[in-house]
């Protein structure tokens, strides 16, 4: 019988250039995996299967309502601490405007002033 011949997954390993990995050396924010958000820096919060968004800080007034999101579904409900985490993180860091707010908020009052 004749014998296989082993061929490497990649038969030019070892020959080729190795890539040049940029980083700064300074980041002017944390890495996420890094990151303590400060009292300022938390603008969502996840409590007892609902998340609650502070619109009041950002647009000056109380939305009781559209702040307010329920989460029904266990497979949201276990991996939503993160999304918050990560939500919190973005917004701190990335949306100087605000803009993800305005769009969720909007989002939110469309949703729930047409049911069904």
């Amino acid at each position: 019988m004749a014998r296989k011949k082993l061929v490497p997954v990649d038969p030019g390993i070892g020959t080729k250039d190795q890539k040049e990995v940029i980083q700064p050396q300074e980041l002017d924010h944390p890495m996420l995996r890094d990151w303590v958000p400060e009292k300022n820096q938390i603008f969502m919060e996840f409590r007892d299967k609902e998340v609650i968004a502070d619109f009041s800080r950002i647009f000056g007034e109380h939305f009781k309502e559209l702040e307010t999101f329920k989460i029904v579904k266990k497979h949201f409900i276990d991996r939503m601490a993160d999304v918050v985490f990560h939500i919190n993180y973005f917004v701190s860091y990335y949306d100087m405007d605000k803009q993800y707010f305005t769009a969720l908020m909007t989002i939110k009052y469309l949703v729930d002033s047409n049911p069904g």
